[in-house]
């Protein structure tokens, strides 16, 4: 059996995963940029960030981790 090697496409996007996951634990909305540069994304973490700061780390991170429609 041989091992697939990921192609640059695929290290590119795990790579940017990875920074996006520690990202969202320190800085949420920066999460959301660096993922998606999804405004509307971006304002409701701002948002949800400023209430309280365990809802934005788990919305920054079902962002990072949802699949891409």
């Amino acid at each position: 059996m041989e091992i697939k090697k990921p192609t640059k496409e695929e290290a590119m996007s795990f790579t940017i995963k990875l920074v996006a996951t520690i990202l969202a634990f320190f800085l949420p909305p920066v999460a959301i940029i660096l993922a998606r540069g999804s405004f509307n994304q971006l304002i409701l973490n701002i948002i949800l960030t400023v209430i309280f700061w365990i809802p934005g780390i788990i919305h920054a991170l079902y962002v990072v981790f949802r699949d891409e429609d």
